[in-house]
């Protein structure tokens, strides 16, 4: 063999050395983008799954809630409509009251302080007897 091919020959195996170690260089680059691609991808992931956690415990959060408004709800309007029946009764005591009062025809005919006087001592003469 002669200098000149061997020298050929160490040439090309530099340049396949030279070659290989680029390839090897640009695959490790690439190796590098997709594990830092995939790590933003996992981290995205993540966070995304724990804001997705977050809002679900928050619409459970304000679902409950709008539940324990509903029930509140439902027994105010219950206290509210006893209330109403109470007063409707009471009030038709008093307005009977009053109108029996308004067609009494006055105790003394013609004074009309005498006559209230006497309407004022029979309404306290009443209540210590127990009555309205």
């Amino acid at each position: 063999m002669s200098i000149a091919s061997e020298i050929k020959i160490l040439t090309l195996a530099g340049l396949g050395l030279v070659m290989s170690l680029a390839g090897n260089g640009l695959q490790g680059y690439v190796y590098l983008q997709q594990r830092d691609a995939l790590t933003e991808a996992r981290t995205t992931l993540t966070n995304s799954a724990e804001a997705t956690d977050l809002a679900q415990r928050a619409a459970n959060s304000c679902s409950a809630s709008i539940t324990a408004l509903e029930t509140s709800a439902a027994v105010q309007a219950a206290l509210a409509t006893q209330a109403r029946e109470f007063a409707n009764k009471l009030a038709g005591k008093h307005a009977a009251a009053a109108d029996k009062i308004l067609s009494t025809p006055p105790a003394v005919p013609g004074n009309d302080c005498a006559s209230a006087q006497a309407r004022v001592a029979d309404l306290l003469a009443a209540r210590k007897k127990g009555g309205d």
